[in-house]
């Protein structure tokens, strides 16, 4: 899975988790490792594909309600900064309020000032 067809799935409905999933099992599968018997395998690799997924939301599709409901979802699940910061940066959700509070005490003062 690349990232453009992740942003067509999330587009669809499809959850930023199971995108993850399905991006680490890609991964194991291509390198002949099995997803079930090494769970920790590519979890950095899916990590990375997921933060560049979600500052590629943030850059190219704020304001879309759509990439805004799958991130909401997504942070609160997570604590990467680039989740954070591009839904934070790009979208005006219901509860946005709790959740810059909580962004910001995750994250240094200086990196959250333009939230």
């Amino acid at each position: 899975m690349d990232i453009t067809i992740a942003i067509d799935n999330i587009m669809l409905g499809e959850s930023m988790a199971s995108i993850a999933s399905t991006k680490r099992v890609d991964l194991c599968v291509r390198a002949g490792v099995d997803p079930e018997d090494d769970g920790a395998a590519f979890t950095t690799e899916t990590s990375e594909f997921m933060r560049r997924l979600c500052r590629e939301l943030g850059d190219y599709h704020a304001g879309d309600g759509r990439i805004a409901a799958a991130l909401v979802d997504w942070v609160a699940r997570c604590r990467d900064y680039e989740a954070w910061d591009a839904l934070m940066s790009g979208f005006q959700f219901e509860g946005r309020e709790r959740y810059v509070e909580r962004g910001r005490s995750l994250f240094p003062g200086t990196m959250t000032a333009h939230w």
